[in-house]
């Protein structure tokens, strides 16, 4: 039985055996900063003349068995032969640190010169170099689709309703897309209660822009008829080829491709989640707490980390997806140029840091102490504030560090360095340089959210991939906003962005018609909706003193017995004079009329 016993004698003896074949000093060993010290008022009482060592801690380890040293259930008794198994089975994890082997960043960054886009292009073609005309093709084309597709539909069944919009629907043209686009991103900068108030007459929440640039009715028919695939050709959930993304897969694939081809990214780059608003029934809907929208659909975002320029993205959609799949999925073609990936505690581990070693793209970012492949030395330290362990495995870095809570972060770029900085308050504080470094580039997807968060398209939906739809416009026009303030040298807000985008997309024209008219240029007053006003006369004359358009330009006998030479009427639009309405109505229909 007392062979069996585990006595101080034999703990001390093999613990000095392990400390002579590593060569370290016994007072670096045992500090009280080691959660494996022994304060033992009987070390200075023992002997350690016992001179047999061995090199390998295996062996060491079935010596401690033959012994006696192990308990019932074959575990090592006493702290002291916990230590020595934990180093026997770190993996590989050493206490010595060197500078790690850094690929060197040979990728290109910057705007692509292909694009075309320099300090002289309108703000407006920023944003239409990635929402082209293709992408505004496929909103037409499929828009009028639907709404032919629903209204022989319900004409079949017999459910439509006279004063249904559809019996009203007119066929899309792309300048109504664009018009359209532009409401959307004046709705997300100026908001209302509810859709129709855009168009209130109430002048507490009155607005100019959407009556000016299209009617109520249009607009909402437009909205409710809104799509960019075809139903008909989707999979059902279960057979083969199912996309749960068939909804916005066109718009999807193509944004995807514009953000990578118009941009290349600097060295630091960030992964993080994104998310799209959406509280209705969604099988991949996700909660995230810590976002300001916590429903929702969860988005995978890869952005520049100085710029917040997103270079791709991808939606979470419910299936099982492997943390290092989705890295290297949002890398793409970056691998193997050198770039630097920061990440949140969700991605980072030991494995997907040695798994991108071998992709040459370093990897900085916090991680738990219980990830897969942590050395067990990292797990419960005892450590005061300001103090720091590590454990290095070649290029690979695990660092905790002690500030409020303990701070766990995994490098392949730093050594356990300390660096001095000061607070807030202006006290000289260290700190380890790999946490500085990740507290300066980690904010590229957080800063592209924050930007799409002061224009959002809050209203009410029922369906998710409109919405989903809506925030990848919001995307397409943060990354138009980067891209035009690094070409101008401006520093243009994302809102004020908006405003001019508004403008610019509210007045593009119609899809011509007809060719020029016998004036040589296009008939512009035949564009557009033009609205007839009475001018209002003063109370001292009887009609107003005001030229009608038709009716005084000389030779002009088109307005037949109608010609007068003064009005009561004006355009809107035009602000021109007309006498009665056959004036106006020949004014902004007949091609054959000679301004």
């Amino acid at each position: 039985m007392a062979d069996a016993m585990l006595r101080d004698e034999d703990i001390l003896r093999e613990l000095r055996r392990e400390w002579d074949d590593s060569g370290t000093s016994d007072d670096a060993e045992l500090s009280e900063d080691d959660p494996d010290f022994i304060l033992n008022e009987v070390t200075s009482d023992l002997d350690s003349s016992d001179s047999s060592s061995t090199s390998d801690c295996e062996t060491e380890a079935a010596a401690m068995n033959q012994r006696g040293l192990r308990g019932r259930r074959g575990r090592p008794r006493g702290r002291g032969g916990r230590r020595i198994m934990a180093d026997a089975q770190d993996g590989g994890w050493s206490e010595i640190d060197h500078v790690p082997n850094i690929n060197v960043f040979t990728g290109m960054s910057g705007m692509v010169e292909e694009t075309g886009l320099d300090k002289t292009t309108p703000l407006a073609d920023f944003f239409s170099y990635f929402f082209d005309d293709d992408i505004i093709k496929i909103i037409k084309e499929q828009s009028n689709l639907y709404a032919r597709q629903i209204l022989q539909k319900k004409r079949s069944l017999n459910q439509i309703s006279p004063n249904s919009r559809l019996l009203k629907w007119k066929t899309v043209t792309l300048g109504d897309v664009r018009k359209f686009l532009a409401i959307i991103l004046h709705m997300s900068i100026s908001e209302r209660p509810s859709l129709a108030n855009h168009w209130s007459t109430d002048p507490v929440i009155s607005c100019n822009f959407c009556p000016s640039v299209m009617s109520r009715d249009r607009f909402l028919s437009i909205l409710a008829n809104f799509h960019l695939n075809d139903n008909t050709s989707a999979k059902k959930k279960g057979e083969a080829g199912f996309d749960p993304l068939h909804k916005v897969r066109p718009m999807f694939e193509l944004l995807r491709s514009r953000f990578q081809c118009a941009y290349q990214p600097a060295e630091d780059v960030t992964i993080d989640e994104g998310m799209c608003a959406f509280r209705g029934r969604l099988s991949f809907k996700q909660y995230m707490p810590q976002k300001p929208s916590r429903y929702g659909i969860k988005l995978y975002m890869l952005s520049e980390s100085d710029s917040g320029y997103i270079w791709n993205f991808d939606v979470f959609c419910g299936q099982d997806n492997v943390v290092k799949d989705v890295v290297t999925r949002l890398l793409g073609n970056l691998a193997g140029k050198g770039h630097t990936l920061y990440t949140d505690r969700y991605y980072t581990s030991p494995l997907l840091a040695m798994e991108l070693e071998g992709l040459q793209t370093g990897l900085v970012g916090t991680t738990q102490k219980n990830r897969r492949g942590m050395p067990s030395a990292l797990r419960n330290p005892q450590l005061s504030r300001g103090e720091q362990v590590y454990r290095r495995k070649g290029n690979v870095l695990v660092l905790c560090w002690k500030d409020k809570r303990d701070v766990y972060i995994i490098s392949t770029r730093h050594t356990s360095e300390m660096v001095t900085y000061s607070d807030r308050r202006g006290n000289q504080r260290t700190k380890p340089a790999a946490v500085v470094n990740y507290n300066k580039k980690k904010f590229g997807v957080d800063l592209s959210d924050q930007r799409m968060s002061y224009g959002v398209f809050d209203h009410r939906s029922m369906k998710w991939w409109r919405k989903l739809a809506f925030h990848m416009i919001l995307m397409t026009v943060q990354n138009a906003c980067v891209l035009y303030n690094q070409v101008t040298g401006k520093k243009i807000p994302m809102t004020s962005f908006m405003k001019e985008l508004c403008s610019d997309l509210a007045i593009t024209q119609e899809e011509p018609s007809s060719g020029p008219g016998p004036s040589g240029g296009h008939l512009t007053r035949l564009s557009g909706k033009h609205f007839l006003s009475r001018i209002p006369i003063p109370p001292e004359k009887k009609k107003a003193q005001r030229r009608c358009k038709v009716c005084s330009d000389k030779g002009t006998e088109q307005a037949g017995k109608a010609r007068r030479k003064d009005t009561s009427f004006e355009c809107k639009i035009c602000h021109l004079g007309f006498c009665v309405s056959p004036c106006f109505q020949i004014y902004h229909t007949k091609k054959n009329y000679v301004t």
